[in-house]
């Protein structure tokens, strides 16, 4: 778990443990539309539809 979902928490930990160019699925939370100015590849995931 992390401390909070906050930018300043979640950007370095992907950026230290996932390669760059890779593609995420995350949910629909708006600090993930960020991935592809990091460098990522995103699809989103609706756990609203059941996925």
């Amino acid at each position: 778990m992390l401390a909070n979902v906050r930018r300043v928490t979640i950007e370095p930990l992907i950026k230290s443990t996932v390669l760059p160019t890779t593609l995420i699925y995350a949910d629909e939370y708006g600090i993930y539309n960020r991935l592809p100015e990091w460098g990522y590849k995103h699809k989103h995931v609706n756990h609203g539809a059941g996925e």
